[in-house]
Order: structure tokens, then sequence, then C-alpha cells
């Protein structure tokens, strides 16, 4: 009698795990990663990156690496990514207008794909990373 129940049994197992593989989507490349973390870097550099209370924007990126992949989160659909970031920008204080700085700075970025299946980042908590 208890044989009886083993393909069904074995049937739900394959059919959870194959649903649990199905929900954890492919992990951006490395192309991927870069292009979207470069143009989050484009609108504003963290506070604690340039040294200035008014932040930055990206004037040149040198050199993007991969820190570390985490796993990927399926309640809200992003991929943590810990990125090396290396670049100069110019700061938006008024008072030291046009100044240049550079970075050699590891962030946290959350990486998704938008509505329209391209590839974003978002740097994981605030400006004052």
């Amino acid at each position: 009698m208890r044989i009886r129940y083993l393909p069904v049994c074995i049937v739900a197992i394959f059919f959870t795990i194959s649903t649990a593989c199905a929900s954890d989507p492919q992990q951006p490349n490395a192309d991927q990663i870069n292009a979207a973390v470069s143009n989050a870097l484009k609108s504003e550099i963290p506070v604690s990156w340039v040294g200035n209370l008014m932040g930055g924007r990206l004037l040149s990126l040198k050199d993007l690496q991969v820190v570390r992949i985490g796993i990927y989160n399926v309640e809200n659909k992003y991929w943590p990514i810990k990125i090396r970031c290396v670049g100069t920008a110019t700061l938006n204080d008024p008072l030291n207008k046009g100044k240049k700085v550079s970075f050699d700075k590891v962030g946290d970025f959350l990486l998704y794909k938008d509505d329209y299946g391209d590839w974003k980042a978002r740097m994981r908590g605030s400006m004052f990373q």
C-alpha cells in the first residue's frame, strides 16, 4: 500500500523542484551588469564616494569589477550585487563647481529587469553608502 503512493510523491517533489528553479531567472552577465551600473551611476555618485555632502555626477568610469553576486530575491525580483567602482566624478557642490574627484569604492547594487526586459541597477540603501 505504501509503494502505491511513491510515484505520486516523486511527481510532487519533481514539480516542486522544477517550479522553484523556474522562479530563479537567469543571472545577468558581466556586460549587462556593467551597462546597468554605469547607467545608474550617471545620475548620482554617493556622498561618501566623493567626500562631499552634495554628492557628484559621473565623469568617467575606469573599472567595474563584480565582487560578489548574491542569491536572487524571488519576492522583490532582484539580484544583489557588490561591485567595485573606480572612476572620477564632478561635485554637485556650487562652492566647488567643476571640481573633479576620484573614487575607488565597493557599492551594493540591486539589479532587476524593467517592464521592457532591460536590466536596470539601483544602489541599495541611501546615497550615504
